[in-house]
């Protein structure tokens, strides 16, 4: 099911005019902290509402990992309250989940738009450090695509384009970036180590 950000809100709305279980406080089930797990889920639900459905490549991580501890926290629960409240925060989480082909068009925009700020700075005229720090940032976005594409072509789903293709060109990305943001910044690039002189 498709979810659009009036349907998340009115999920969060709902959410959080109840009340958190009392005895799901300070415990962890199956080596998760539950109030943490809440509060993970929550930041998340917002941050999808302030950016318009997007979440960024570090908040997606959060994200797989909340449906994780969300599948095998419920599996531990017996009480009723304590499983409904689960369930909402796991249709939250299912709601703005942006799988397969929508993640990676997100974490593709993502890049287009660090790749389009680090170019404008250069025709800005911007010093060696703010490119180095944005080619940095150009790098993450590519390298954190071509984690995704990797992670979906071996979970076998379907993409915007060939996931193969994607992750290989991807990981090109992500080395130039690099090599890019090492040599604004003077460090030696891969491969040269103390060679420099």
């Amino acid at each position: 099911m498709a979810y659009l950000a009036e349907d998340v809100r009115l999920l969060w709305d709902s959410h959080v005019a109840r009340e958190f279980p009392a005895r799901l406080r300070g415990r962890e089930i199956y080596g998760v902290d539950v109030v943490l797990l809440d509060s993970d889920v929550a930041g998340l639900v917002r941050s999808w509402l302030d950016a318009a459905g997007e979440l960024n490549a570090g908040q997606a991580g959060v994200l797989r990992r909340c449906k994780a501890d969300l599948a095998r926290v419920s599996g531990g629960l017996t009480d009723q309250v304590e499983t409904k409240y689960l369930a909402r925060l796991t249709e939250m989480v299912d709601a703005i989940s942006a799988d397969g082909p929508a993640l990676l068009s997100s974490l593709s925009r993502a890049y287009d738009r660090a790749e389009t700020n680090f170019l404008r700075a250069v025709s800005d005229g911007a010093d060696r450090s703010t490119l180095s720090e944005l080619a940095d940032v150009v790098a993450l976005a590519a390298e954190s695509q071509m984690t995704e594409a990797y992670r979906a072509l071996h979970a076998g789903e379907e993409a915007w384009m060939p996931l193969d293709e994607l992750s290989e060109a991807a990981e090109q990305l992500a080395g130039l970036w690099a090599d890019l943001a090492a040599a604004y910044a003077g460090r030696p690039l891969p491969g040269e180590g103390s060679q420099r002189g």
